[in-house]
């Protein structure tokens, strides 16, 4: 089961939705803000933690795409909301799923990655597996308490399961099956695919975790409508915390769903698709 909340707007008028999606190893807290501020602003917003995160069941592996889509049929089919105008927002490995989301669902309304994660890192946490005892590669991990973090050095694992102590994050992830999903998808193949639905990429220029020639990458493979945005300043988190970051992409956001509808509404069919063993 995944669990998560919606935002709503004052008034009756029905209005746009969008699906705000946190970053690997936090959970939906990470998009509270964005949410309310984004309802003060007349869009719906629901944020839920995405599987093996936060309170939500299951184990992360696969690109969960269909918890994602899934999430914008249940926003879409909430009265105060346009099933016609439902956008998606996703911040590093969400920022990843809502493009993939994006380029399957063309009745999305408009999609927003806010420091997506790089293509390459999924080679990279392959090879970090490589160098651990076959136990561990192919288990499943509980965090911030059970092993180490592939690919980092023992510091920053350490580091990473100690943040992940303080703030109250959990996660339950199997690393070799999101590894192979990663490298076996990357988005340089799906952007071209996105148009005509808006696409927004959002870079900080001191970010640490995503080197900016990926997200340019992305932006000259995909079509028009495409925008980006290079805040010259903040680090990876601050593409969805830094509340100046937020007012840049959400101005965008809020206008693209303000235009006229163009495009089908969500339907059930395309969402819900359920695998044996998936934890759902």
């Amino acid at each position: 089961m995944l669990r998560g909340e919606c935002f709503y707007p004052d008034g009756a008028a029905q209005g746009p939705g969008a699906v705000l999606l946190h970053g690997f190893a936090s959970d939906r807290r990470e998009m509270v803000r964005a949410a309310r501020e984004l309802a003060a602003r007349g869009v719906a917003a629901l944020i839920f933690d995405l599987r093996g995160h936060g309170q939500s069941g299951g184990v992360y592996a696969e690109d969960p795409v269909d918890d994602v889509l899934a999430a914008a049929m249940l926003l879409a089919h909430q009265s105060p909301v346009d099933p016609k105008r439902i956008a998606l927002v996703g911040h590093s490995i969400s920022g990843r799923l809502v493009l993939l989301a994006a380029a399957q669902e063309p009745a999305i309304a408009a999609v927003v990655a806010l420091a997506p994660a790089a293509d390459d890192a999924g080679a990279k946490l392959l090879a970090g597996l490589k160098r651990l005892p076959p136990h561990l590669a192919n288990a499943v991990h509980h965090y911030p308490d059970d092993g180490p973090f592939p690919g980092m050095k023992p510091r920053q694992g350490a580091r990473a399961r100690a943040d992940m102590q303080r703030l109250g994050y959990r996660l339950a992830v199997d690393w070799a099956r999101m590894a192979r999903s990663w490298a076996q998808r990357p988005l340089a193949d799906v952007m071209e695919s996105i148009a005509p639905t808006p696409v927004l990429l959002v870079h900080c220029l001191w970010d640490n975790k995503v080197p900016l020639r990926h997200t340019l990458a992305l932006y000259r493979r995909a079509k028009a409508p495409r925008k980006l945005i290079l805040s010259p300043w903040g680090v990876h988190s601050s593409a969805c915390r830094s509340w100046l970051v937020r007012r840049l992409w959400m101005t965008w956001l809020v206008r693209e769903l303000r235009m006229p509808v163009k495009r089908p509404a969500l339907q059930p069919a395309h969402v819900y698709v359920r695998r044996k063993g998936d934890g759902r």
